[in-house]
C-alpha cells in the first residue's frame, strides 16, 4: 500500500502544498487532476452549497478558534475531498467528505491498513 494525494490545483499549487507539509520526507505521491475525473470515479462530492453552507462555516470558525487559518483553496473550490485506501484494485476503506471540515479519521485508515497487512502476512503474502 502507498499514499497518493490527489488535488485539482496547478503544478505550482501542488508544489506549494508539498513544501508547506514537508511531504518530500515521506513516501507520498502527489498528483493533480484538474479534470476532476479521479474525484468522480471515487464518488467524491462536488457542491458549492456544501462548501459554503452553515456546517462549513461552523467548522471554519472552530478551526480558526484552534489557531488554524485557512489558506486560499487551490483547484476547484467546490470539490470536496475524501480518503480511499486501496489494496490493488480493491477499495478497503472509503470516506467521502460532506463538507470541507469532514475529514477521514486517520486512526480508522491506519487500523484498516494494519488489519490488511496482518491478513496478507498470515496468508504468506508480504505487503
Amino acid at each position: 500500500m502507498r499514499v497518493v494525494l490527489v488535488g485539482s490545483g496547478s503544478a505550482a499549487e501542488l508544489a506549494d502544498f508539498s513544501r508547506r507539509l514537508e511531504l518530500a520526507r515521506w513516501q507520498v505521491t502527489l498528483v493533480s487532476d484538474p479534470t476532476l475525473r479521479a474525484f468522480q470515479a471515487a464518488g467524491l462530492v462536488r457542491s458549492r452549497a456544501r462548501v459554503l453552507g452553515p456546517k462549513s462555516i461552523v467548522q471554519e470558525l472552530a478551526a480558526i478558534a484552534r489557531g488554524y487559518w485557512k489558506r486560499r483553496r487551490a483547484g476547484d473550490a467546490a470539490q470536496l475531498g475524501g480518503a480511499l485506501l486501496l489494496d490493488g484494485d480493491q477499495v478497503i476503506y472509503r470516506h467521502r467528505s460532506l463538507s470541507p471540515g469532514d475529514l477521514a479519521d486517520m486512526s480508522d485508515i491506519i487500523e484498516t491498513a494494519l488489519a490488511r497487512t496482518v491478513e496478507r502476512s498470515a496468508a504468506g503474502r508480504l505487503v
